[in-house]
């Protein structure tokens, strides 16, 4: 999107500092079941089988259905294929091997009558793939010799509408009050008091329409976005810095940010009307779509014919026609025009996914799922809602449902009773959405189950849910992510419950240390299938399933290197795991498992190199691009704007990502040169690298000189968005290209390490002190006192590595500065 790369002009945003010579949302397809073969292909013969779906929605199930297997002491779990394809000739076979009678998991919609063959097997499916999770555990009970368990729980009441914006979402309930969730720094998520008809979520304020039919907004205002007109209003929509209303008389009027005559609503009838990032658009009331605003991309042209509806999105928008069928047209880089086909009701466009509603009440999305946002439930809805990074909708039970990034909260919809504030979970990529009977209940008493809350521990929450309908619980306590602390609320529950009860995941999921001390059985294996199986063993009555919690080392948290990023920072721990912490919108804080020898924190994504020497990235992806790291052998990686480079262990440099401004202009940031290097650093547009003979060289966009080298010897280089810095062999600093703010004002003296920032550097002299210089704004070129082996300049923050291998940070205010302990 190019107004991404407006930002990456802008000095202070974005970087790939690289302090060392060397550094489960979204899941691709079939990820879901690495791992999961001693399960999905054994030999079935005779053995009681287990079928259950297989597509991304039927993935509960699937962990559901190997803790079965563990506690009836099979290995036979068939996958039956996705709900709308067939069974493979492969899983067919073995469930003809298999012994008569069997179980399924899951639905008739995952698992239809017609891929059973005539066969008479339990059904184990429930209303939410929670209850589906305790389902199976109660049977495991059963089926272990126990009695049937009661943790039934009330499910939440009902909405009549729900709007994804863009890291908080609203919805209005079916007593017409209306309430928001998620992010609330501007306060957009302070919805006002009274009875609502309708209600908008944008990127950083909030709509609504009144019962009285006047509209009010909430949230940011600098562009006037939230100042509505008075008057009387049929609908409204609230985009990025501007907002659009269809008034009683069917006109259409916007205010706010009018830049690129996004608030320019045509004249005449309208029938709907909807705001996007910097274009909005309507269906005019002979049903001919119009759009105005902005062009790229060809968002603002509209196709001709009739329509009954039409969303804006960021660079793309969305309708449905008169015929039902669907039509996207503007930016189409990850698929987010390619609807599908067949008959719809209801369709949104986001930043760079779009969803819709079928005419036979099924949810759909696509385009791109980094964080999950396109894994739609299953089930009947009557409305859908996607924006930067979740979706929403309400289903046809009126309860509402949100997917995809839970970086604030923003996919953890509230029950629809009136006064309930949204339950307190606030876990990065977990969609707990309807979990909270087990995450939100009363503990006094009852026997705990602890588990990780995070990306990587969704598994695992699966399994707890299990775990709980084998104990007849319904406490399951959120440990808060690996990196991070439990919150007050779920230690208050496990400080009320019993003694003793389970962790689920291992310590790096859930660390000793957050369990206070308790001596409890942890059920952890190598993957989180094995995982799973340890829970139904544990289940059949198997006390050598799991470990005592007692003799557990305590974590250390000392780190080995560390690297600050444009809004977060990663680390390296000293038992070689990685670690990131602070804004998690595009995935970059979700570091695989493994051992690492080094990381890097870029713009929206971060790098690593695995014990092995191969390279991995995680984070933002537009298209095949910067997280596409190459095959093979590497020493240095290093993370930048919108690519990445690597020095291979053949000491030829290799840069992938995007290689334009943006805007289709070549700039050459992946152009790496023939030769020999040692260090290679990523930047905005542009790439460092220093050859073996000591010379650096640097390639891609030159605007401000950042990529004229100095000539001489170096032992190290530092690439960020319009400058870079070197190291010279005789251990001073120098910097070059854009100086706005100092930031190339390298002082004198003898250094060991430099690092080029967001207009700021730092350095680490050879007495051991760090210092920065440049741009001071938010304290960032702050350095702290002390001894450092290691420091990293940022986007709006800074890192340094101290002598007694702890981390700190400084600068700007935010979870990059929260250094995980």
């Amino acid at each position: 999107m190019p107004r991404r790369w407006l930002t990456a002009l802008l000095a202070a945003l974005l970087l790939s500092p690289l302090i060392l010579p060397a550094p489960a949302s979204a899941q691709t397809a079939g990820a879901y079941l690495d791992g999961a073969e001693p399960w999905t292909e054994s030999d079935c013969a005779g053995d009681t089988p287990i079928v259950v779906g297989a597509d991304a929605k039927a993935q509960s199930d699937i962990y559901s259905a190997v803790t079965l297997a563990g506690v009836l002491d099979t290995d036979c779990v068939i996958l039956a294929g996705p709900r709308d394809g067939d069974m493979a000739a492969a899983q067919r076979a073995r469930l003809d091997a298999a012994a008569a009678g069997g179980y399924v998991v899951g639905g008739t919609a995952a698992v239809p009558e017609t891929k059973l063959a005539g066969r008479d097997m339990t059904r184990l499916g429930g209303a939410t793939r929670w209850a589906t999770a305790q389902q199976v555990g109660s049977e495991a009970r059963i089926a272990a010799g126990g009695s049937p368990a009661d943790t039934a729980a009330t499910g939440p009441s009902t909405f009549t509408a729900v709007s994804a914006g863009g890291l908080h979402s609203c919805g209005v309930r079916s007593d017409a009050t209306t309430v928001c969730w998620g992010r609330n720094n501007y306060g957009q998520s302070d919805a006002p008091s009274g009875s609502f008809a309708a209600v908008s979520a944008g990127d950083w304020h909030s709509c609504g329409v009144r019962s009285d039919a006047t509209t009010v907004c909430w949230g940011w205002n600098s562009y006037g976005q939230s100042d509505a007109p008075s008057g009387s209003f049929t609908a409204v929509s609230a985009g990025a810095r501007h907002s659009c209303g269809l008034r009683s008389d069917a006109t259409a009027v916007c205010w706010g940010d009018n830049r690129v005559g996004q608030s320019d609503a045509p004249s005449g009838s309208f029938a709907a009307v909807s705001a996007g990032d910097a274009h909005s658009c309507g269906v005019r009331s002979d049903a001919t779509a119009v759009c105005w605003g902005d062009n790229g991309f060809g968002r603002a042209l509209a196709p001709s014919g009739s329509f009954a509806a039409v969303s804006a999105g960021y660079s793309h928008s969305c309708g449905v026609r008169s015929d039902a069928t669907a039509v996207c047209w503007g930016d189409n880089r990850v698929g987010q025009l390619d609807a599908p086909s067949g008959s719809f009701a209801a369709v949104s466009a986001g930043a760079r996914a779009s969803c819709g509603v079928r005419s036979d009440a099924t949810a759909v999305c696509w385009g791109d799922n980094r964080v999950g946002q396109l894994v739609a439930p299953s089930g009947s809805f009557t409305a859908v809602s996607t924006s930067s990074n979740h979706s929403c909708g309400v289903r046809s039970d009126g309860t509402a449902v949100c997917w995809g990034s839970n970086s604030y909260g923003q996919a953890v919809a509230p029950s629809g009773q009136s006064g309930e504030a949204p339950a307190p979970v606030r876990v990065s990529g977990v969609y707990l959405d309807g979990a909270e009977p087990w995450i939100a209940s009363d503990c006094a008493g009852d026997t705990p189950i602890v588990v990780g809350a995070d990306s990587k521990a969704q598994s695992d929450i699966y399994s707890a849910v299990t775990l709980a309908g084998v104990l007849g619980t319904d406490c399951v306590i959120l440990a808060g992510p690996r990196d991070g602390d439990m919150t007050a609320a779920q230690r208050a529950r496990l400080d009320a419950a019993e003694a003793g009860g389970y962790v689920l995941g291992g310590i790096a999921a859930v660390p000793t240390a957050k369990i206070a001390g308790r001596d409890m059985t942890r059920l952890g294996g190598g993957t989180r299938w094995a995982t799973a199986e340890l829970v139904g063993r544990r289940a059949s009555g198997d006390t050598t399933a799991g470990t005592n919690t007692s003799g557990e080392p305590a974590d250390t948290g000392s780190y080995a290197a560390l690297s600050a990023g444009a809004y977060h920072s990663c680390g390296l721990r000293s038992d070689a795991t990685v670690v990131c912490w602070g804004y998690n919108g595009d995935g970059q804080l979700d570091a695989p498992s493994g051992s690492f020898t080094a990381v890097s924190a870029g713009r929206d994504h971060s790098c690593g190199l695995r014990s092995d020497a191969t390279a991995v990235c995680w984070g933002s992806k537009y298209g095949d691009w910067q997280l596409d790291a190459p095959s093979g052998s590497f020493t240095v990686v290093s993370a930048g704007g919108f690519h990445s480079c690597g020095v291979r262990s053949d000491a030829t440099a290799v840069c992938w990502g995007d290689n334009t401004n943006g805007w289709g202009t070549v700039t050459g940031q992946l152009d790496a040169p023939s030769g020999s290097f040692t260090v290679v650093s990523a930047g905005g547009l542009h790439s460092c690298g220093l050859r073996t003979d000591g010379t650096a060289v640097c390639w891609g966009g030159n605007s401000h000189g950042q990529a004229d080298a100095p000539s001489g010897s170096f032992t190290a280089v530092s690439a960020s968005s319009d400058h870079s810095c070197g190291l010279r062999s005789d251990a001073t600093a120098v910097c070059w290209g854009g100086n706005s703010h100092g930031q190339a004002d390298a002082p004198s003296g003898s250094f060991t390490a430099v690092s080029a920032g967001g207009s700021h550097s730092c350095g680490l002299r050879s007495d051991a002190t760090a210092v920065c210089w440049g741009w001071n704004d938010s304290g960032r070129a702050d350095a702290p006192s002390g001894s450092f082996t290691a420091v990293s300049a940022g986007g709006l923050h800074s890192c340094g590595l101290r002598s007694d291998a702890t981390a700190v940070c400084w600068g700007s205010k935010g979870g990059q500065l929260v250094v995980p302990s």
